[in-house]
């Protein structure tokens, strides 16, 4: 029966599955040891499937159990964390696309370029980032070394930085706002100071008006 968002299991495949999981590690491994087959695409669904196997026992010749992945809820959840212009891939160690944001994506095969970049990302600690041109990406990817897979994480660069230059436009026009206000203050208060310095508090009121307003018409050097 099928589980909740899960495709149901055909019991006639079980045969393709024990043979698409490489059991014959598992001689010399003990009790709980659990090997990953390669990815395929799961018939009833279309999308891309793995198989696991896991010992049951530790003896040479103990019987294993094995389980079907079909990555349904995966693409959905990459589809729902993509941004616009950004896609999201899950890499297997053959270099095909087991899942992504993109359905039309299920295993083909990864771009010569993000591959290269994707050999690097087992040594690198929490991955890379990196720049690709002709058309112009932001690229990041990160290997789990448990499943052997990769994820790889591809923009558009002018989407990229769209958010950044939203940022700096608003900081400038916000910096520029508090300077002009700054200024303003501060000629104000000199002027201020001009005036109550420069005119003798003897002159009569008039006088002392005329003197001032002549004192701001003036040009500062």
């Amino acid at each position: 029966e099928p589980l909740e968002r899960h495709p149901a299991f055909d019991a006639a495949r079980v045969r393709q599955l024990a043979h698409a999981v490489p059991v014959e590690n598992f001689r010399d491994g003990g009790k709980g040891q659990t090997a990953l087959g390669s990815a395929y695409v799961h018939a009833g669904s279309g999308v891309a499937a793995v198989a696991v196997a896991v010992k049951l026992g530790a003896s040479e010749d103990a019987p294993y159990a094995i389980a079907e992945l079909v990555f349904t809820q995966l693409e959905a959840l990459l589809a729902r964390r993509a941004n616009d212009g950004q896609r999201l891939d899950v890499v297997d160690s053959e270099g095909r696309v087991v899942a992504s944001s993109l359905a039309t994506r299920r295993m083909v095969a990864l771009e010569p370029e993000l591959r290269e970049a994707l050999k690097s990302a087992p040594g690198a600690e929490g991955g890379r980032s990196f720049q690709l041109k002709d058309p112009a990406r932001r690229v990041s990817v990160a290997w789990v070394n448990t499943l052997e897979m990769g994820i790889v994480v591809t923009e558009d660069e002018a989407l990229a930085l769209t958010p950044v230059r939203e940022l700096r436009t608003t900081v400038l026009a916000s910096v520029a706002g508090a300077s002009t206000g700054g200024a303003c203050v501060y000629l104000s208060r000199s002027m201020a100071s001009s005036r109550t310095s420069t005119v003798p508090a003897s002159m009569s009121p008039n006088r002392r008006w005329r003197e001032s307003s002549s004192m701001v018409m003036q040009p500062v050097a």
